[in-house]
């Protein structure tokens, strides 16, 4: 297995990544970002916003990014207030008729949150192998096909998965459900994106 990206490296301790088969327009507007506000900015601005908003800001900066097969990419890196990428109702909306996955990352809890097609919703911890959900015997086999163990809380992990950093470990499980394998290009600038309200409406 290739090592897989530990996001901590390049973002630190606090983010989420949203993926869905859906044009980054599309995605940017269910997350609350109009079509005619959505530009160009990087990680730079975003970390600025985070820092002097302190929690308190009433918006976040999302960073966005088409990928290859059809898939696009949101970025948050200002989780003070929650990550608008996990909200079952953005998950729920941008699976309707296919397949959205957020990963979150904060240093006491770590969790990927997988859709597909309306039909089913899982929540799974990559740092004990833990899932949870409705209709997730297909996540499941992926999962379990990428070496975590689902049935003792991670014990019996593939030797791979148990030298793995709990960032690893996710981006591993991210890749399990949809294919997407994360790399350091990905993250890199240039975005776009645009200003979302910190708590949907």
């Amino acid at each position: 297995m290739i090592e897989p990206i530990d996001l901590t490296d390049t973002l630190g301790e606090g983010w989420s990544v949203l993926l869905a088969r859906k044009p980054l327009a599309e995605m940017l507007e269910v997350l609350g970002v109009p079509g005619a506000e959505q530009r160009a900015t990087d990680l730079h601005e975003a970390t600025e916003r985070a820092v002097a908003g302190g929690g308190e800001s009433e918006s976040i900066l999302l960073l966005g990014r088409s990928l290859d097969h059809g898939w696009s990419m949101v970025l948050e890196i200002d989780g003070s207030s929650g990550f608008l990428g996990h909200e079952w109702e953005v998950l729920e909306q941008l699976s309707e008729q296919g397949v959205s996955c957020a990963a979150m990352y904060l240093p006491a809890e770590q969790e990927v949150s997988y859709s597909t097609g309306g039909e089913c919703w899982a929540r799974f911890d990559p740092l004990v192998s833990d899932l949870d959900g409705e209709n997730t015997d297909a996540a499941a086999e992926a999962l379990q096909r990428a070496g975590f163990d689902l049935t003792e809380m991670g014990e019996n992990d593939a030797e791979e998965l148990r030298v793995l950093s709990a960032a690893q470990r996710t981006a591993v499980a991210v890749r399990a459900l949809t294919g997407v394998e994360w790399h350091e290009g990905l993250f890199t600038d240039p975005w776009t994106g645009g200003l979302a309200p910190a708590e949907l409406a």
